[in-house]
This record gives C-alpha cells, sequence and structure tokens, in this order.
C-alpha cells in the first residue's frame, strides 16, 4: 500500500522502523545549514519540507551523516520559517 501526501498539516510521529516526522534539534535563524534529527535514519530514506515545500535530495538537501541524523540544505532557512523531516529510524 502506497499513501501519497500532498500537503502536510503537522508532524507526525510513527514508532518503531515507520516513518518519523518530526522538526529538528536546531532552530532556523537565517544562518543554520545543518540539521539534526533526534535519531540515525536509514540512509536514502530522509525527506525534508520547507514551509509546505518538498525539497529534492541532492538539489536542496543532503543526508550529512545519517548514522548521526544530520543532513545539510543548501541554503539556510530564514527566522520563521518552517523545516521538519521524515524517514526511516535505522
Amino acid at each position: 500500500m502506497t499513501i501519497r501526501i500532498e500537503r502536510m498539516a503537522s508532524p507526525v510521529t510513527v514508532v518503531n522502523s515507520y516513518p518519523s516526522t518530526k522538526t529538528p534539534t536546531e532552530v532556523p535563524n537565517g544562518a543554520i545549514v545543518i540539521f539534526t534529527a533526534p535519531e540515525a535514519y536509514e540512509a536514502g530514506t530522509l525527506k525534508v519540507w520547507r514551509d509546505q515545500l518538498t525539497l529534492q535530495p541532492g538539489v536542496d538537501f543532503a543526508e550529512t551523516s545519517p548514522s548521526a541524523g544530520t543532513y545539510t540544505l543548501t541554503s539556510a532557512p530564514e527566522t520563521g520559517e518552517k523545516v521538519w523531516h521524515d524517514y526511516i529510524r535505522a
């Protein structure tokens, strides 16, 4: 079964190895580009949103270290912008 989410109303958390949508530890401030998930994620499963827009892997962000839960955006989100991520926990 495939579920496609076009627009997320609010973050959702699913336990175990299922997707976990959360906000990063860091708060956007116009300078920060490296963000951290609260736990490690499986490489290739990370999805990132910025103010309701889906970011493209390899274009808008890179998985910096899945084992450390970090990823890097190509441009820093401004103060007040919302960033959240979805991934499968490692």
